[in-house]
C-alpha cells in the first residue's frame, strides 16, 4: 500500500503535475522527482510536449516572466495540457510557506511543482488555469 505524506492512502492514478522555471534560453523542469533542463524554443517544447502527453501531466505551473512563457505556454495549451501561468509573487510566497529560502532554477522548479500538487487539487482550480 503507498501511503500519502500525510498519512492518507496514495492515489493509484493520480497525474504527475510539473514545475517549468522559465528563463530567456532555457526552461528548467520538475516532473515528479525527475529533473530536467531544454532550450526556451520550439524545439525545446516539442521535447516536453512529448514527455508531458507520455507521462499524462494534470497540470503544469510556471511563472509569468515577462513574456519569456508566452510560447511555452501556447505550445502546451495547443497540444491540451493545463497550464497555470501564476504571479511570481505567488509562487515566492508559496515557497517562503514552505520553508524553501534557496532561490535555484532547479530550486524553483521543484517548488513550482510542489505548488502544481496543491492547486491540481484546490477546490477552486479552474480559476487559477490560464485561459487559451
Amino acid at each position: 500500500m503507498n501511503m500519502h505524506p500525510q498519512g492518507g492512502v496514495a492515489s493509484r492514478d493520480q497525474r504527475p503535475n510539473v514545475g517549468v522555471d522559465v528563463c530567456k534560453q532555457h526552461l528548467d523542469v520538475c516532473m515528479d522527482t525527475t529533473k530536467q533542463r531544454v532550450l526556451n524554443d520550439p524545439n525545446g517544447w516539442d521535447e516536453l510536449i512529448a514527455k508531458f502527453k507520455d507521462a499524462k501531466v494534470d497540470l503544469v505551473v510556471l511563472e509569468a516572466t515577462g513574456g519569456y512563457e508566452r510560447g511555452l505556454v501556447c505550445a502546451l495549451q495547443g497540444a491540451g495540457i493545463t497550464v497555470a501561468r501564476v504571479n511570481p509573487r505567488q509562487a515566492r510566497d508559496f515557497a517562503k510557506s514552505m520553508g524553501v529560502l534557496a532561490k535555484t532554477d532547479q530550486v524553483d522548479a521543484r517548488t513550482l511543482r510542489d505548488f502544481a500538487d496543491v492547486l491540481a487539487r484546490h477546490k477552486d482550480r479552474a480559476k487559477y488555469i490560464t485561459p487559451m
